[in-house]
């Protein structure tokens, strides 16, 4: 199997933002026992603070992870590049594998090329959050030598050294 991590079009980034505004207030909902409303307007807040200038907002890759052998979409990623702590690194905001698609080895490639591409842009490490109840993707990550960083209320943020 191989992958690729490609710009999102326009039309595609109209998709992943439909789905990634949707699963966060799900997630928001389910996690924080939000209202509907509160955790709408609070996704937008969030939206608007992290990506101000959509899909050209600097420092961030909004990705389509393509199937290389078929030219298929399996699924989306989003990280930024940023500095913390005056350590160089990459964050990774968000991984979907097309449900049909999950458990097949896209998202361990799809890591991988990201954090090539981090090393390449000088990043020493990547940090990510993962919710307490996601256990697949906590495993996934675990797999892929990611550790415990900190915890919070409903998740914890894991870190990998690059």
């Amino acid at each position: 199997m191989s992958i690729s991590l490609r710009k999102m079009t326009s039309n595609e980034y109209d998709e992943f933002f439909k789905w990634s505004r949707n699963n966060h207030v799900k997630e928001l909902i389910k996690d924080t026992n939000m209202s509907l409303e509160d955790a709408l307007s609070q996704t937008e807040v969030e939206v608007k603070e992290m990506l101000p200038d959509g899909i050209n907002t600097e420092n961030n890759s909004l990705m389509v992870i393509e199937n290389v052998l078929d030219n298929r979409n399996v699924g989306f990623m989003w990280y930024l590049y940023e500095e913390t702590h005056g350590v160089q690194q990459v964050f990774l905001c968000d991984l979907v594998i097309d449900e049909l698609e999950r458990r097949k080895g896209y998202a361990t490639e799809a890591l991988y090329v990201m954090e090539q591409n981090a090393t390449e842009f000088g990043c020493k490490e990547c940090v990510l959050f993962v919710a307490k109840e996601n256990e697949p993707a906590q495993r996934l990550y675990s797999k892929n030598g990611y550790i415990f960083l900190k915890e919070m209320d409903y998740g914890m943020y894991l870190k990998k050294k690059l």
